[in-house]
């Protein structure tokens, strides 16, 4: 029996979501695409199989029950891989719940990076970075702050 690959493209805002759709369905011609947008996105010219119409347009933390539906139905399209447009810590997340064992993050540009498909994988690894983008924000502004104004030509 051959098994067609199931793959789900996220949408994102500001990135070229059909661009990304062609890429996809471009590098994975048999596969099965299924592109999950906002309600009142424009799907014209979408080169993917399905299209899966989100419950709203944005998900914020604590919209629970919103994220609990979208992850159940993440999880009931049984996908071989998730596609999200790049790399922030909620769709690293949202990943992570969507059960697929492939996660990736496709750029516009064409570039494909793996994303770890385990919750506490992609949670742990953004601790490090954000206390070193923290560290070096305090840094800065105490270098700002405390540093003496000399006048010039004195």
């Amino acid at each position: 029996m051959n098994h067609t690959e199931r793959v789900c493209v996220f949408f994102s805002i500001g990135s070229d979501f059909a661009k990304v759709v062609r890429t996809v369905r471009a590098r994975q011609p048999h596969s099965w695409i299924t592109a999950m947008a906002p309600p009142d996105f424009p799907m014209d010219g979408i080169a993917a199989d399905e299209v899966v119409r989100m419950e709203v347009d944005r998900y914020r933390p604590w919209h629970v029950g919103r994220l609990r539906r979208l992850a159940r139905q993440l999880r009931a399209g049984r996908y071989d891989r998730f596609v999200v447009l790049f790399p922030s810590v909620k769709l690293k997340m949202l990943a992570s719940w969507s059960g697929a064992p492939q996660c990736e993050c496709w750029g516009v540009d064409g570039r494909v990076r793996r994303l770890d498909p385990g919750f506490w994988g992609n949670f742990s690894g953004e601790i490090p970075r954000r206390l070193r983008g923290f560290r070096q924000f305090l840094d800065l502004w105490a270098q700002t702050l405390l540093r003496p104004v000399r006048k010039h030509g004195r």
